[in-house]
């Protein structure tokens, strides 16, 4: 099956709007509920359900592997321990930013580096920043396909 220029980049406009949206209006990463690019191209029926995916022609993995994206998601569980979307930038100053953590109140200034002026998690947004270039980069085609050693 091919898939229409216009499809795929209407597609990747839609996870560069969420993306600007998480980034920029607070929103919330609802994983693939809330992602355009899954929702075009995944095939469940064979093995390598993303082939069709832009993410994929670039990284060569499935489910946005290799992509900014699993920076974002492993930030997420490791730091904030949230293992599962729904994912935000994270607000240091919230209340259970110190139980979410693995490190307790004391470790929190390590580990929430917050973004000058803001009290967002500087991490959180330096990945969706990442996510939100790599996404633009594919409608500009500067991404190149990595290749990866098996």
């Amino acid at each position: 099956m091919k898939i229409n220029k216009t499809v795929k980049i209407k597609a990747i406009k839609g996870s560069i709007k969420k993306w600007k949206h998480i980034l920029f209006n607070n929103s919330i990463d609802y994983g693939t509920n809330n992602c355009p690019l899954y929702h075009r191209f995944l095939n469940k029926k064979t093995i390598n359900a993303c082939k069709l995916c832009p993410v994929y022609k670039v990284t060569g993995l499935n489910y946005c592997c290799g992509s900014p994206y699993q920076k974002w998601s492993n930030h997420q569980s490791i730091i904030h321990n949230k293992f599962f979307p729904p994912f935000e930038i994270f607000d240091t100053t919230k209340p259970q930013a110190a139980t979410l953590s693995r490190y307790g109140r004391s470790g929190m200034q390590l580990l929430y580096q917050r973004v000058p002026g803001t009290t967002s998690c500087l991490k959180c947004t330096e990945t969706a920043r990442q996510e939100l270039f790599f996404l633009q980069n594919l409608i500009t085609c500067k991404t190149r396909r990595r290749k990866f050693k098996k």
